[in-house]
């Protein structure tokens, strides 16, 4: 008998005693009391995070509120958000001059969900059919890579806002989107798969209403036209709850777990350079709009500091930020698939991230990706993580040589910036569904190698000098 992985393993009869299986959680399998304390705390400051969350403003809005209640803004530090306030950046400056360097840990606010369209409503003329239906409809686009059957035969909740003559209001309706009964569903018999059986463009929403001029009145507009200045988006109404002892179930793990563990780092930690925690808008539909990726919102935080920094804006020069963002390192906080029994055949499982095994490094080469990731910076960002005794797990593309394709990422974005950029965060099970799941030891882990990453004071880089030569 011999062991395999802590597992009594019988080479003879090539077979493992089934009282000797269990499933492994590093990240809490040999935790002290006072590391199951802070566990215990995160995870339930992390749960009623999630559950005050729907869409973006909800998150920037939480995030501010954190920052008050745990006294953020003593100094000098400061935040700036966007002018629809979907996005956040929180600045916390550090002994070191700006011109050695930030540390920058971004993620996104935005959450796959139902968005409702320009012109949505819907009503059936048609005397025979109109009974049918159940009242006014609300036309949808999917936002941010979403399977419609899963958006299907459930009860959601339709929010967001509008701005009418200047003014701001936030809009909240309940509405359902209905399933075809499989008594009534002639596709069983046929070879249908999910994309064909479930359109996107079927995903309409049901209001309840009986007439388009009820519904109107109700969310206090004058005609349909004015859904042309409103946001509107379609969220599962589902609890974020604890699974168990280990994981936790959700809406919009993707990105608010990278949001969370960031900006509890961030308040946690004592930085040796100014760090920036940044929450953008849009990544789930490319990063563009005022507080994307793509856009100029990390020039207006960048021009911010700068000008805070100096009594002088005009000696900012090109050269002078190109050397901070050569001196500067950004983690990307966006998660990663972290998988479940239902993706084993469709990944690469030697490559892809494990539930319980800690925050991930992703240290990808640009073949299978579009970003590429220095093995210096790869090994910086390890060290640290070592010595800080964070455990974490190394991971590449989850996708298949035969299956992938260029993926854009917010990485592209800050390393065509010239700035060392590197993708680090907890892994999320079932990714881009209703429902998500997380490990509690993967929070606690991300936001002790976040703090470890703010705080490190080694990562400068520096040009070497060379060696004057004594005169004889």
């Amino acid at each position: 008998m011999t062991k395999k992985n802590g597992v009594t393993y019988d080479p003879v009869k090539n077979e493992v005693h089934i009282s000797q299986l269990i499933r492994r959680h590093p990240t809490v399998d040999k935790i002290v009391p006072y590391q199951r304390r802070q566990i215990d705390d995160y995870v339930e400051r992390y749960i009623d995070f999630l559950n005050r969350i729907r869409i973006a403003p909800d998150a920037v809005k939480q995030v501010l509120e954190m920052a008050k209640e745990s006294k953020f803004y003593k100094g000098r530090n400061f935040h700036i958000i966007n002018d629809d306030k979907t996005a956040f950046a929180l600045v916390k400056y550090g002994k070191k001059p700006i011109n050695e360097g930030l540390r920058i840990i971004y993620s996104h606010c935005d959450s796959p969900c139902l968005q409702l369209k320009v012109k949505p409503l819907n009503f059936e003329w048609d005397i025979d059919l109109r009974d049918m239906h159940l009242g006014v409809e609300l036309d949808t686009i999917p936002y941010g890579g979403v399977h419609a059957h899963q958006w299907a035969g459930r009860r959601l909740h339709l929010t967001g806002w509008t701005v009418i003559k200047g003014r701001r209001r936030n809009i909240n309706l309940p509405v359902y989107s209905a399933e075809i009964s499989p008594h009534a569903d002639t596709r069983r018999e046929e070879d249908t798969g999910f994309s064909e059986a479930h359109k996107q463009e079927s995903l309409d929403l049901i209001s309840g209403h009986k007439s388009r001029k009820e519904l109107i009145k109700e969310i206090g507009f004058t005609g349909e036209e004015d859904f042309a200045r409103t946001r509107l988006y379609a969220v599962p109404i589902v609890k974020a709850e604890k699974l168990h002892k280990f994981f936790i179930t959700g809406y919009g793990h993707d990105n608010r777990i990278g949001v969370f563990t960031s900006v509890e780092a961030l308040f946690k930690s004592n930085p040796k350079y100014t760090t920036i925690v940044i929450g953008f808008d849009k990544e789930e539909v490319g990063s563009s709009g005022s507080g994307g990726a793509k856009s100029r919102f990390f020039e207006e935080v960048i021009n911010e500091i700068l000008t805070r920094n100096t009594r002088k804006p005009e000696n900012i020069t090109q050269i002078v930020r190109e050397e901070i963002y050569r001196n500067s390192i950004a983690v990307n906080a966006d998660v990663d698939i972290g998988s479940t029994d239902k993706e084993i055949d469709n990944i690469d499982v030697r490559n892809t991230a494990k539930l319980g095994y800690g925050m991930f490094v992703a240290g990808t080469d640009g073949i299978m990706e579009s970003d590429q990731q220095s093995p210096k910076l790869v090994d910086r960002i390890m060290s640290v993580l070592e010595r800080r005794r964070v455990i974490f797990q190394t991971i590449g593309s989850p996708v298949p040589a035969d299956k992938t394709e260029s993926v854009a990422t917010m990485n592209e974005f800050f390393i065509n910036r010239g700035i060392p950029t590197i993708n680090c965060s907890a892994s999320v099970g079932s990714l881009h569904s209703p429902e998500e799941i997380v490990h509690i030891g993967d929070i606690y882990y991300t936001i002790k190698g976040y703090q470890a990453i703010i705080e490190d004071p080694r990562y400068v880089v520096r040009r070497k000098r060379r060696r004057r030569r004594r005169k004889k």
